[in-house]
């Protein structure tokens, strides 16, 4: 019988496998799913509308205190806007009854503590069988 050439005779070598690294194959960290922006009290219309083009989530928090610039039925209905526009979801926390209310009526979700805060969810649109 006629050998035949073992194709894993030879000169080459193998290179040994190597094992990927420990920290790699750990689970890397989530994106947050909302960001929490917390307000103070000399912050105005115009500063929380940039901290909200700022943030990097779809749902944002927003912690607001009761000695706020922000009491205006108006400016609630504007932050509103703003937020449609960037396409996130807003909820007011205040202990302030009379921001919550007012916030509620512009439109947002509030709630009085972040304990109780609605999770907010991005809900696609169903497209419509036809």
């Amino acid at each position: 019988m006629e050998e035949l050439d073992d194709p894993f005779s030879g000169d080459f070598e193998f290179a040994p496998r190597r094992l990927p690294d420990r920290a790699l194959l750990q689970r890397r960290p989530r994106a947050p799913a909302e960001e929490i922006i917390y307000l103070a009290s000399e912050d105005d219309l115009t500063a929380v509308r940039e901290r909200m083009e700022r943030a990097t989530t779809r749902n944002i928090v927003l912690v607001v205190p009761p000695q706020t610039q922000l009491l205006s039925h108006v400016g609630w209905r504007l932050l509103r806007a703003r937020a449609q526009e960037l396409g996130k979801d807003v909820v007011v926390i205040s202990s302030d009854r009379q921001i919550r209310s007012v916030a509620k009526a512009a439109g947002l979700k509030v709630a009085d503590s972040l304990e109780f805060a609605p999770r907010s969810t991005s809900r696609r649109p169903r497209k419509n069988p036809s």
